[in-house]
């Protein structure tokens, strides 16, 4: 508003007059930040909580008009979306107007560049002084300076945007004392470093030390949350050290809340153990499609995500996918599990590693039949 109520004296201005009217680029940046501040109020006043921006508001807009705009200038056919959600229930329609007079062009959080340039003219339109400004040209001087505005307006509403997204993200993952935090905390472990007193966080950041790369957190039936773990080696899960698990429970014993009762758990891979038969294309060689079988089975176990569970039918399906693949029945399939006796799975099977793996002893007992 401020932009186009000045538009009339920038385009008639003679450069003799520049030291009484002032220069253009000073004018445009100081509506610049009259702009992307009565942005941040708006912002403020949608979301109906911060009282304390409304009265900065009110009192800014009654600063503004004056030696500028008279309040008799008003628009009084001003069309302000959201008028509801700016205003206070207890206003008189006149202080409404007020509130939302210099925020009727900021409109909708995210809006595309050309939505909010078409709201501006529309706004332009509401007031006759500025009817003479009507040059239908794209590089007219007054659509130039509405298209500074919009860009400013735009860029602002996806800063906004972009920063609660950030925000939302962080209060999502950093909410202490869920397993989730846990799960976080507990991937920052750096090995062989030390705790400074009083935080929970390194003074030194060493992503190479940082061994942990799968986690979860579950809390088990006794009530004890149970951190289990695993590093890489080679490309593959492996079980933690027991001198990196000492170190790791020191690490979580300055971390956790109290009376809180932590377990660390790292174990060797569980080992699938495949009783099927296996139906597929004949035209294909049996050495290569127990090639395809094998890294489609593989595949699957590498897809689930840690400490999950491995469902029976969702196994079928990827032998299924395996290209050659006709038809495929599994009678069994069990998991060795490290110093347990073997387990046969149902339905869904819950791994007492967190992952599971392949050997030499996969797949002795699947038969492939040729069709």
């Amino acid at each position: 508003a401020s932009v186009l109520r000045f538009a009339p004296h920038w385009a008639n201005a003679h450069p003799s007059h520049a030291s009484r009217k002032g220069s253009l680029k000073k004018s445009f940046f100081c509506v610049l930040c009259k702009v992307l501040a009565c942005k941040y109020l708006y912002f403020k006043l949608k979301q109906g909580k911060d009282i304390m921006a409304q009265v900065i508001c009110v009192r800014g807009m009654e600063h503004a008009r004056k030696g500028s705009t008279k309040r008799s200038e008003v628009p009084k056919r001003s069309v302000v979306r959201n008028a509801p959600t700016l205003a206070s229930a207890r206003d008189t329609p006149k202080k409404m107007l007020e509130k939302c007079y210099i925020f009727s062009i900021f409109v909708l959080i995210m809006r595309t560049l050309d939505e909010i340039y078409e709201e501006l003219v529309l706004y332009k339109s509401t007031f006759p002084e500025l009817a003479g400004l009507s040059n239908p040209s794209n590089t007219a001087i007054w659509k130039l300076w509405l298209r500074i505005v919009a860009f400013a307006v735009w860029t602002m509403e996806n800063f906004f945007d972009l920063h609660k997204r950030e925000v939302d993200e962080t209060i999502r993952k950093y909410k202490i004392g869920t397993p989730k935090w846990y799960v976080e905390m507990t991937k920052l472990f750096q090995y062989g470093y030390t705790l400074p007193p009083e935080s929970v966080y390194y003074n030194v950041i060493d992503e190479s030390a940082r061994i942990i790369k799968q986690c979860s957190a579950k809390v088990d039936m006794d009530g004890v949350l149970v951190i289990k773990v695993a590093k890489e080696s080679g490309g593959n899960l492996v079980p933690l050290a027991s001198g990196e698990v000492t170190a790791l429970e020191a690490y979580l014993d300055r971390i956790q809340f109290a009376g809180v009762r932590l377990r660390v758990a790292t174990f060797p891979a569980d080992i699938l153990r495949l009783n099927a038969i296996v139906y597929y294309n004949g035209e294909i060689p049996l050495t290569t499609y127990q090639n395809t079988f094998e890294n489609a089975v593989k595949a699957y176990l590498k897809s689930i995500p840690f400490d999950s569970v491995f469902v029976r039918n969702h196994l079928v399906g990827a032998i299924q996918a395996a290209e050659g693949t006709i038809d495929v029945q599994i009678n069994e399939w069990k998991f060795a599990r490290h110093a347990e006796p073997d387990v046969v799975a149902g339905r869904i099977y819950e791994t007492k590693a967190g992952y599971a793996i392949t050997d030499s002893n996969t797949f002795t007992s699947v038969i492939y039949v040729a069709v």
